[in-house]
């Protein structure tokens, strides 16, 4: 039987008496990359067929803007345009934790910023000072002021400690009579404490000394003792030739002038005693 019949072509479905263009229902194309999350307002649709192709069409694309098929970065990530993948996001920021006294070792200075990236569940490195005296630029590392060192146990950087011994010398003719002569100073910040030089002090103390025997302080010296010699009685008849006392000085280990016997002697001398025979009398 003859008959003019006709069908729908593809992609075309029959509506009563017409032919329309078939839809079908679709999703987006492609995969959200890693460390990412769809922020999509929809993920399916219907397509329609517009002679050629099925439209709408969309691709996974990113945008911090909902829309279809829409994806953003992942907290502490950011996308690389270029690759439009997801990576690893950096920061810069300042380090932290500097304790007093202290200083960032590469830097020398009271601050320093670092470039932070997200590892997947921290940034790295830490923006927390640790103590350490390298001068890696990408780390947060200080170091004590000059004079102070780290305690471990608080992390802080205290005064130092030193050796010290009395400042000066002890003078000639002294002997040192210190309780003490070594002890621990402290950093107090501008200067060491406690400091002790070479003291006069016949009482027993840190860095003092005292003036050897038959010697006596004056002004910043142990100078030696003098004293009087008296000469003894001369005989009847006689007159001293020409004292009957002399000072005398100790020189370390004896007097001088020394000791002297009261004797005959025609030679003047002021520092021995002597004596000649008065006017009227003569030696026998």
């Amino acid at each position: 039987m003859n008959a003019c019949y006709f069908k729908c072509a593809t992609n075309y479905t029959r509506n009563t008496s017409s032919c329309v263009a078939g839809t079908q229902s679709t999703s987006c194309a492609g995969t959200i990359p890693s460390n990412a999350t769809s922020n999509a307002t929809s993920t399916t649709w219907t397509q329609t067929w517009n002679g050629s192709s099925r439209t709408p069409s969309y691709s996974w694309t990113y945008n911090t803007t909902a829309g279809i098929c829409t994806f953003k970065c992942n907290t502490n990530y950011t996308r690389n345009s270029s690759t439009n993948k997801c990576e690893m996001g950096t920061q810069t920021v300042n380090c932290t934790g500097l304790p007093s006294n202290a200083v960032w070792s590469s830097t020398n200075t009271n601050t320093k910023s670092i470039t932070q990236t997200w590892n997947g569940s921290s940034r790295t490195p830490s923006a927390t000072g640790t103590y350490n005296i390298s001068t890696i630029t990408t780390a947060c590392y200080f170091k004590c002021n000059t004079n102070y060192t780290r305690n471990t146990s608080t992390n802080k950087c205290e005064t130092g400690t030193q050796s010290a011994s009395c400042a000066g010398t002890i003078p000639s003719n002294a002997t040192s009579n210190a309780t003490s002569t070594t002890w621990t100073q402290t950093r107090n910040g501008s200067s060491r404490t406690p400091s002790y030089s070479w003291t006069y002090n016949t009482t027993a103390g840190i860095c003092t000394f005292k003036c050897n025997t038959n010697y006596t302080r004056s002004g910043s010296a142990c100078v030696a003792n003098t004293k009087t010699f008296t000469c003894a009685a001369k005989p009847t008849g006689t007159d001293r030739n020409t004292v009957s006392s002399y000072i005398q000085t100790w020189n370390g280990t004896a007097w001088n002038p020394a000791d002297s016997a009261t004797s005959y002697n025609v030679t003047a001398s002021t520092t021995s005693c002597r004596y000649k025979c008065s006017t009227g009398y003569s030696w026998n």
